[in-house]
C-alpha cells in the first residue's frame, strides 16, 4: 500500500464543502448548490475517481478516523474501504462547524 499524498486543492474542495453543509445543519455528499464530490474536486483540477468521507460530532481527530474506519452501522463499510483503497493517491482534509453536530470532518480522495 502507497501512502496518500497531501493535496493542498483537494483540501479546499473539502473546505467549501465542510463550510457549506455544516452551516446549513446537513449532512450530505451534495452541496447546498446541487454540486456532487467530482463537480467540487474539478472545480482545484482533480478529475477522475475518488470519494468523500464525511464524519460528524467526535472529540478529536483520532475520534473522527476511528469513526471511519470502524464504520458502525454502515454495512457497505464504505469510509473504511475508501480509507485503504489502494487507487487513491492524494488527499485533502478539512475540519469545520457544524451547526447541528457541534464538529464535522471531511476527508476527500482522488486517484
Amino acid at each position: 500500500m502507497t501512502s496518500l499524498q497531501w493535496s493542498d486543492e483537494m483540501t479546499l474542495a473539502a473546505q467549501d464543502h465542510c463550510r457549506d453543509i455544516g452551516s446549513q445543519r446537513l449532512v450530505s455528499h451534495i452541496g447546498t448548490d446541487k454540486s456532487q464530490f467530482w463537480e467540487r474536486v474539478g472545480r482545484y483540477g482533480f478529475f477522475g475517481g475518488g470519494a468523500e468521507n464525511i464524519a460528524v460530532g467526535a472529540a478529536t481527530g483520532m475520534d473522527f478516523m476511528l469513526q471511519f474506519y470502524i464504520d458502525e452501522g454502515l454495512a457497505s463499510k464504505g469510509h473504511r474501504k475508501n480509507i485503504i483503497n489502494p487507487n487513491y493517491k492524494y488527499t485533502g482534509i478539512a475540519s469545520c462547524k457544524s451547526a447541528t453536530y457541534g464538529k464535522m470532518l471531511i476527508v476527500v480522495y482522488a486517484s
